[in-house]
């Protein structure tokens, strides 16, 4: 279940599916860390690209940011020894004109992106929450 939101968030009855994709992206998390750094970084070698692609991913699915910050934050808990393997393999992770060349530095980048991906989401749930709470009340 997304750790972030709750069903306030349900304006179109979709709240049954999101938990069950949530419980099933939870259930899996490093396999969901390589489906984010994929739909994040792969594709090119500009990490800030990479937060516009985040950016885009909160505004169009919420709880899939949510379930992504919950399972990165779960891999880097406790990190697999190739972690810095993995990333090589699902991203394309840069550090100013040159692509990262170290496992170790390339756990240190995601944990960085991370920590730059939870402050954008943290403003937009924020933002979020505002509109809820300002929002014309629906007639019945």
């Amino acid at each position: 279940m997304p750790t972030h939101i709750d069903a306030s968030f349900d304006r179109d009855g979709l709240w049954d599916e999101i938990v069950a994709d949530s419980e099933a992206r939870l259930a899996d998390p490093l396999g969901f860390v390589e489906e984010v750094l994929e739909r994040l970084f792969l594709h090119e070698h500009d990490d800030e690209r990479g937060l516009g692609r985040w950016h885009d991913a909160m505004d169009n699915g919420i709880w899939w940011a949510d379930d992504a910050l919950a399972c990165l934050d779960k891999v880097l808990s406790d990190p697999p020894p190739d972690l810095g393997a993995r990333i090589r393999a699902h991203a394309a992770p840069v550090l100013g004109d040159g692509v990262i060349a170290t496992d170790e530095a390339r756990v240190a980048w995601l944990r960085a992106m991370v920590e730059r991906m939870r402050a954008a989401f943290e403003v937009k749930i924020a933002e979020l929450r505002e509109a809820l709470r300002t929002a014309p009340a629906e007639a019945d």
